[in-house]
């Protein structure tokens, strides 16, 4: 999505029970199953850090119980600065989230989760990628756009702001920059032009040798 189409995207989440959850994946680019599986004590608002250690995996068997994982790969444990706006923005919501649970009484889990049900229990997948998909419908936005795309626009945000292939791999907790690369090389500035670049360079270079 284009910046124009986030804050168009916010707006509507606003009218869903999930906004903040929205908000951290665009900003992010977490997996749903990282973001499911993230706790409280996961986020350091000291040193406004966020731990990625562990997922609660979208396809669900039935007949057990939602437990959460350790991510897919190595590389996918890790540490993740927030800004400062997003650290004041999860501070409200765990105000606000007490609140609930105050309410709630004893039927509440105290699992510590950040999104979790109204009980307490890991949120369903399924009602995430519901609410994304309605929330794209109504921006008139293709169908082939899923939850998935929040991960990719906070990628492409990334990349277009400047910040290294290297980290931005890191960021999202891929295997490797190569992964990063193929999947988003069109997003790159410069992208494959840059060869054309690369290839007059070094012919300049060799005629001064010459």
């Amino acid at each position: 999505m284009s910046r124009k189409e986030i804050s168009e995207f916010l707006k509507f989440a606003e009218q869903t029970p999930y906004a903040m959850l929205f908000k951290v994946a665009l900003y992010t680019g977490m997996r749903l199953g990282e973001l499911l599986g993230l706790t409280w004590r996961a986020i350091d608002f000291s040193q406004g850090t966020l731990h990625v250690f562990q997922q609660i995996r979208t396809r669900h068997i039935k007949g057990s119980d939602r437990l959460p994982d350790r991510p897919k790969t190595e590389s996918g444990v890790r540490f993740l600065p927030l800004g400062k706006d997003l650290l004041s923005d999860l501070k409200e919501f765990y105000s606000c989230q007490q609140i609930q649970i105050h309410k709630a009484g004893s039927s509440w889990k105290n699992l510590d989760y950040v999104f979790p049900s109204s009980v307490g229990t890991p949120l369903q997948p399924g009602l995430l990628q519901k609410s994304a998909k309605q929330i794209f419908h109504a921006m008139k936005l293709p169908n082939s756009f899923t939850f998935h795309n929040l991960r990719h626009t906070a990628a492409s945000i990334m990349l277009s702001d400047g910040m290294a292939l290297t980290e931005v791999s890191r960021y999202l907790g891929h295997s490797s920059p190569a992964i990063t690369a193929q999947i988003y090389a069109h997003l790159i500035p410069g992208g494959l032009e840059k060869a054309r670049n690369i290839q007059d360079a070094l012919s300049r270079e060799f005629l001064n040798q010459a």
